[in-house]
């Protein structure tokens, strides 16, 4: 698992983008030891740093190594997560059950 703040430490700017984009307050994001589980998947869209590096105790890498691999070949990643047990949301309109 990456150490966030390491991870966020020279890249000006890092921590406040995130935070921008997620609505939250720059403080909210630097107080993060490991990325809450329902913002890993903004933080991988936004950092481009892998949900498996993120949190791999939520998407171990073996299981996601076959999502990015597919991923190219144009299949969504949230529907290859909800086939493999990950947590993803769920776009919009999308049944829950």
């Amino acid at each position: 698992m990456i150490d966030i703040q390491t991870a966020f430490r020279g890249k000006r700017g890092l921590i406040k983008t995130i935070a921008d984009e997620l609505g939250i307050t720059h403080g909210a994001v630097s107080q993060w030891k490991i990325v809450p589980a329902l913002r890993v998947l903004d933080v991988e869209r936004i950092t481009g740093l892998r949900r498996s590096e993120l949190r791999p105790d939520l998407y171990p890498p073996e299981r996601c190594e076959m999502s990015y691999s597919q991923d190219l070949d144009g299949q969504s990643s949230r529907n290859l997560g909800q086939k493999s047990g990950a947590i993803v949301d769920h776009p919009e309109g999308a049944s829950h059950d």
